[in-house]
């Protein structure tokens, strides 16, 4: 028999060494505290068996031969937490909720998809190590995707164990009253809000409203209309961005600002039926620049900041809601934790392999409130990802979780400076981030591991080519010393002004570009000779070449810096292509609100 391959890793797995013919038609039957509101799990063993090609009714009639028998009251076992138990003759499900029953059903899946009909006998025991597994995606760099892309990939968080679902927002909610923000960004709409949400909670993900409410707000603050609720009206530079920014970026913390965000609540909030609101609340770049300039010389800027992120929480409080917020400001003065109002949970946030989870959980930890860690895909500010940042950030971020008792990890996938990097590029983070959420898999998890369970688990590719290339071409800053933090040299080299680039000018080399370049040509060739069935195969090639041709582009800039020479016309026109084959996979996946923004960086 072929060993099975589950992700999340169960906790405990005997194989009996026998095998169950599993019937293509049969009934199931379902009992337990939650059987007359059991919707929930019909409709999940309605999907199981679409998806394995079965013919499975759930009933009540005792008399049927039932060979799925699910029971969620059983007392003894944990939140979340099942027992799947296959003999020669039935299967058996035993949970204390519906959660449970739910995963175990996922694990009944992967194993039925695996096994062509023949079941190996087993028994797994498994719960999960943290309550909350959750994923955020960006959707206000430029990408949103389409209602039906976002409710795939939905289906896929659930399938991984996920529970809980953010899509970062700015600007791209169709907040009424306000279309000039949000007029070209294809926002989503209440509605489907509403239709998210509901496929969420069919799936036991809670769908939280993210909604960043201090900084980042330079989409709205860029129009004439909102420019008095801005620290800097007139703009601002600051060296860490590296350049001039001509609007602000964050709100002036005062009572007309507070209200301002009221409004916006108002109109966002009610769609949603999660009890948590993530406000964000990182990154406010020009605090004390401007209105605030003298309050801050007088008191500090991170007095100033929490003052107004408590107020906040506060209004979110009120609101019935919990509030969740993005912790790097107060974690810069730890003394401050302790203020922070005891209903907030801070998410630690931190990107590179070597982030300091370890202090920063500690000190949260210390101070009594609940805390969520935030590690990253890695794929931002790249075309082809960051592979083995991503797998040290993801173990890094979950063993200290565990260690200092965090409520769970959100693993995030930003879209920074026109998110140009394909959907595929983050699947190994989206499976890394669900094995260690759910069972702490730290340095268990190699990389041919991590390629396996992708090429069964979502490419379905025997030859494991899809997965083998997506891993190898991760690796390219590996050609590059020192690493680019947080984006990748090649990124920079495609994207950034010629007066720019002599500052990166010594993470390149002649040889450097040839073994990057060589790198991607193997990766095209394992891409050709894929064997990938998953139901978008095809577009998953096209998203790979595409990413490697735009990747080869900016090495054929980096050999003219490196003659102190300018591309040629021949270079030029191949980017008008890269962007027309950019434009047309993007409309494939996601909306085309952002498209131009994104697009035009390709060929300015």
């Amino acid at each position: 028999m072929k060993p099975l391959y589950l992700l999340p890793r169960p906790q405990k797995v005997k194989l009996t060494g026998e095998v169950l013919k599993l019937p293509s038609s049969a009934f199931a039957q379902f009992s337990g505290e939650c059987r007359h509101s059991h919707h929930r799990i019909a409709s999940a063993i309605e999907r199981f068996s679409r998806d394995c090609g079965l013919q499975y009714s759930l009933t009540d009639d005792s008399s049927k031969n039932c060979i799925l028998k699910i029971n969620t009251s059983v007392a003894k076992i944990p939140p979340q937490g099942y027992l799947l138990f296959v003999s020669k003759s039935e299967i058996h499900i035993e949970s204390n909720d519906e959660a449970g029953a739910f995963y175990a059903l996922q694990t009944l899946s992967q194993i039925v998809k695996q096994s062509a009909g023949d079941l190996p006998t087993l028994i797994i025991e498994d719960a999960p190590l943290l309550q909350t597994r959750g994923f955020m995606l960006d959707i206000s760099r430029c990408k949103v995707p389409k209602l039906e892309s976002i409710l795939s990939f939905v289906d896929l968080l659930a399938s991984l164990k996920y529970n809980q679902f953010q899509l970062y927002i700015e600007h791209t909610f169709a907040f009424p009253g306000h279309e000039d923000v949000w007029a070209e960004s294809s926002p989503l709409t209440g509605n489907a809000v509403q239709i998210i949400d509901d496929y969420c909670r069919e799936r036991m993900i809670a769908l939280v409203p993210n909604f960043n409410s201090f900084g980042h707000f330079e989409r709205w603050l860029k129009h004439p209309r909102y420019t008095h609720l801005a620290e800097c009206p007139q703009g601002f530079c600051l060296p860490a961005l590296g350049k001039n920014l001509k609007h602000g970026t964050t709100l002036k913390p005062n009572s007309e600002s507070l209200d301002f965000l009221r409004s916006l609540y108002d109109n966002f909030l009610p769609h949603f039926t999660s009890n948590l609101f993530n406000v964000g609340g990182d990154e406010p770049w020009e605090l004390g620049m401007g209105a605030t300039r003298a309050d801050v010389e007088q008191r500090g800027k991170h007095r100033v900041y929490l003052e107004f992120l408590n107020r906040i929480l506060n209004e979110i409080s009120q609101r019935n809601r919990i509030p969740l917020f993005w912790a790097d400001i107060v974690l810069e003065r730890p003394e401050m934790v302790a203020e922070i109002l005891p209903m907030a949970r801070p998410v630690i946030w931190g990107y590179d392999d070597n982030h300091p989870f370890e202090t920063q959980t500690a000190v949260v930890a210390k101070s009594g409130l609940r805390f969520y860690v935030a590690p990253g895909t890695s794929v931002w500010n790249t075309f082809h990802g960051r592979f083995d940042n991503m797998m040290a950030n993801i173990a890094n971020a979950a063993q200290h979780a565990t260690a200092n008792g965090a409520d769970g990890m959100i693993l995030t996938s930003w879209g920074d400076n026109g998110n140009h990097q394909p959907l595929p590029i983050l699947y190994p983070g989206l499976l890394l981030g669900a094995a260690h959420a759910w069972r702490n898999d730290t340095n268990q998890w190699t990389e041919e591991q991590l390629i396996t369970a992708l090429s069964v688990l979502i490419f379905e590719d025997a030859s494991k080519n899809i997965a083998r290339a997506i891993a190898r071409i991760g690796k390219t800053d590996n050609y590059f010393q020192p690493l680019s933090k947080n984006r990748s040299t090649l990124h920079v080299l495609f994207f950034e002004t010629t007066e720019n680039i002599p500052k990166h000018h010594n993470t390149i080399s002649v040889e450097s570009l040839a073994k990057a370049s060589e790198n991607f040509a193997q990766a095209r060739r394992e891409i050709a000779h894929a064997q990938a069935h998953c139901h978008d195969a095809q577009l998953i090639v096209d998203e790979l070449n595409l990413a490697i041709d735009m990747s080869l582009s900016a090495i054929t800039r980096g050999y003219t810096m490196l003659d102190g020479t300018l591309p040629n016309q021949e270079w030029h026109i191949n980017r008008q292509a890269l962007r027309h084959r950019f434009e047309a996979l993007w409309l494939i996946r996601n909306a085309p609100g952002g498209l131009p923004e994104s697009a035009n960086a390709i060929t300015l």
